[in-house]
């Protein structure tokens, strides 16, 4: 059976979730970004998910209910999907759409890495390094920075 469930990570930047997404397949139409808080997402038992910053629609990606991020009273982003989508639509998806995933792995697993390594080059950027993210034959993602 199909159930809501909400992924807490340390993400912070919807803008960084966002170009993550896109790493994953998904392309700047299928994302929409808000930062005021006002996009609403449905779940697969109709229950509105209100006051997201980043929203996929469950149309893009063939799923049960969309996928949406939502800040936490921390200010942290949690992860609003189906279940089942985790391992099955959303990840299929990103999977047909050139995206890799280690065998075994969620879709919000590899989204959390693609997020970590954004945040990573961003910050060599900032840092005047020049990053580059690859992606390694077992599947890790590798930031590495040249001056």
């Amino acid at each position: 059976m199909s159930h809501l469930m909400i992924a807490r990570s340390q993400a912070r930047n919807p803008a960084v979730l966002a170009c993550a997404l896109q790493r994953m397949g998904f392309s700047s139409e299928q994302v929409s970004i808000s930062y005021d808080e006002n996009l609403i997402g449905v779940t697969f038992a109709g229950q509105n998910i209100v006051d997201c910053v980043v929203l996929v629609k469950k149309r893009e990606f063939r799923g049960y209910g969309d996928f949406a991020a939502k800040k936490a009273e921390d200010g942290t982003l949690e992860l609003h999907l189906d279940d089942m989508d985790n391992v099955g639509a959303l990840k299929n998806y990103s999977i047909t759409s050139g995206a890799s995933l280690v065998p075994g792995q969620k879709f919000t697993e590899r989204l959390l890495q693609w997020y970590a390594a954004l945040e990573a080059e961003g910050a060599m950027l900032q840092e005047g390094l020049s990053p580059e993210i690859t992606e390694e034959t077992d599947g890790q993602l590798r930031v590495m920075a040249s001056y």
